[in-house]
């Protein structure tokens, strides 16, 4: 056999080894998929924004708009953390302007309620609820008269 032939044969073989290898290149790994958006779990941003007095029911039995009541206002819920806020209540008599409501409540837990709202309690005692748009807020006064507040966005 000549060295000619030997070395053709060899590069030949050479070549096919390399066009095999080159070839066959490893295969890349399909991309991660796009990770699945987590539900917000921040229930404070749920709620906060501002909610103006809209009804207000005393002793469940007698009812009037703001307008009837002749007062007007507003309660704003801010968050202070994921599940707190503070509310910020202003209800005043428009003859007047003087305060029926002027006060500002921190550190309100909020948590999920069962009908689908969410429920503003301090130390265990549920102060407001909300549904959709309204905040729905219990107060009761020294006498001993329960007043229940219905505020929208």
């Amino acid at each position: 056999m000549n060295a000619f032939s030997f070395v053709s044969k060899s590069l030949l073989v050479l070549f096919v080894l390399i066009a095999s290898l080159s070839s066959c290149k490893k295969s890349e790994k399909d991309p991660e998929p796009e990770p699945e958006p987590q539900p917000v779990t921040d229930l404070a941003t749920k709620v906060v924004g501002k909610y103006v007095f809209k009804k207000i029911v005393v002793n469940s039995k007698l009812e009037y708009t703001a307008e009837e009541a002749g007062m007007q206002g507003s309660i704003t819920l801010t968050q202070e953390a994921t599940s707190k806020v503070s509310m910020a209540i202003k209800i005043q008599h428009t003859d007047d302007n003087s305060d029926f409501l002027n006060q500002v409540v921190d550190n309100l837990a909020v948590t999920e309620g069962s009908a689908g709202g969410y429920v503003l309690s301090a130390n265990g005692n549920q102060l407001a609820t909300t549904a959709g748009k309204t905040l729905t807020l219990v107060v009761t006064d020294a006498e001993g008269n329960r007043y229940v507040l219905t505020n929208t966005k």
